[in-house]
């Protein structure tokens, strides 16, 4: 049995949201059941099968939160214990990650998660989930309520929807080009699948696929345990990342330079996912690692475009994150709509436009402001960070 297959036409049958949208969930509910259980060791270091997805639409007609909730049902049903909650405070993840480092988050909009993660109760945990990413051996935090605390071995896996501009208007300065957008597998899609209206399967027929689905990501805690053994595809994947390393030489950005050097690495975890899927083992076979090595190259495109389409990095993102960044600096004030108009330089309209962005994605609101002349409008920042 394939996972990913039996997963994507069992979703497809549901909603036509883009099945590649399907495929990568099902990627995220294989990382989310191997968790820290399972991990390969390159550079000195283990390297588990944790992943950050980011589904990624232009509009909400492609359905991303249903594709996410659709795969988040089957880990509810059957493996409960690996799902992190997604509302916390900076002391709570702290706790829930050292009670159970290996976990996965569900986040059906990125911009509550990224909103959470800059407010100042929750300062500090957008670091921990980035030192947490690449599975140290313990990672230490201090809490008020807790003192200090171990994360032994963590593997933190994150699966997240989001439109492009609210994730663009998410996105801080140090976010692009550093560590936190080099993790993260953007699957951008455009078009939906085929049309389902309320979907064409019956009760009875899904519940069989789910408990199918359901037993497969069960079995990988006896069939996948301990080191992986790298041997078959040693000699292939060192000649593949010498030669596709060298081949961004010249034409990678300092923006892209993350994401490049992650490669090697991001290839190893999904090898041990698509090993996950189609014949769980301890041993990585070289179909695993070409299936592997064809995703990662096709992200790592994916990223390249979207960072040349400006995403973070544009005139409309540079000037949207100017807008962004004067309203910080005027917090706890208000920063008055006249103001920005004149510092900013912007016109009505395109203030507006940046101003309706960074309200929906939740980093703003605008205010009443009473001058000695009039009542006008403001706009105020919500997580109280500087730039």
């Amino acid at each position: 049995m394939s996972f990913l297959r039996t997963y994507s036409e069992y979703a497809e049958r549901l909603t036509d949201a883009p099945p590649l949208f399907h495929h990568w969930t099902g990627v995220s509910l294989l990382a989310a059941a191997l968790g820290n259980r399972c991990w390969v060791w390159a550079w000195g270091r283990r390297i588990c099968p944790n992943v950050w997805i980011v589904l990624l639409a232009d509009s909400g007609v492609l359905r991303k939160t249903t594709s996410l909730n659709i795969g988040k049902s089957i880990i509810v049903e059957h493996l409960p214990q690996v799902i992190w909650p997604s509302e916390w405070s900076f002391e709570a993840l702290v706790a829930t990650m050292a009670a159970r480092p290996a976990g996965a988050l569900f986040v059906g909009e990125f911009k509550r998660l990224n909103a959470a993660l800059l407010r100042d109760y929750a300062g500090g945990a957008k670091e921990l989930l980035v030192d947490t990413y690449d599975n140290p051996d313990a990672e230490t935090r201090r809490t008020k309520k807790e003192g200090e605390s171990a994360i032994r071995f963590p593997a933190p896996t994150l699966l997240a929807a989001t439109t492009r501009d609210w994730f663009e208007a998410s996105l801080q300065r140090e976010d692009v080009g550093g560590g936190f957008l080099s993790r993260l597998y953007i699957i951008p899609a455009r078009e939906r699948g085929e049309w389902k209206g309320i979907g064409s399967s019956r009760s009875d027929s899904d519940r069989i696929v789910r408990e199918s689905l359901g037993e497969h990501l069960k079995s990988l805690k006896e069939a996948m345990n301990g080191e992986l053994e790298i041997a078959p595809i040693q000699q292939r994947f060192n000649e593949w990342l010498c030669e596709y390393e060298a081949s961004w030489t010249g034409r990678s950005t300092p923006e892209l330079n993350g994401t490049i050097s992650r490669s090697g690495a991001n290839v190893l975890k999904l090898a041990a996912i698509f090993q996950a899927d189609m014949a769980p083992s301890n041993t990585l076979t070289l179909d695993s690692f070409e299936r592997a090595r064809e995703s990662i190259e096709f992200l790592n495109e994916q990223t390249a475009q979207l960072l040349a389409d400006g995403l973070g990095l544009g005139p409309d993102a540079k000037e949207r994150r100017r807008v962004l960044e004067a309203i910080r600096k005027a917090y706890p004030d208000v920063l008055p709509h006249s103001d920005a108009l004149r510092n900013l330089n912007l016109s009505a309209r395109s203030l507006e436009r940046h101003v309706s962005t960074l309200v929906q994605a939740d980093l703003i609101r605008v205010e009443a402001v009473n001058t000695t002349t009039r009542t006008g409008k403001g706009y105020r920042c919500l997580n109280g960070t500087q730039p």
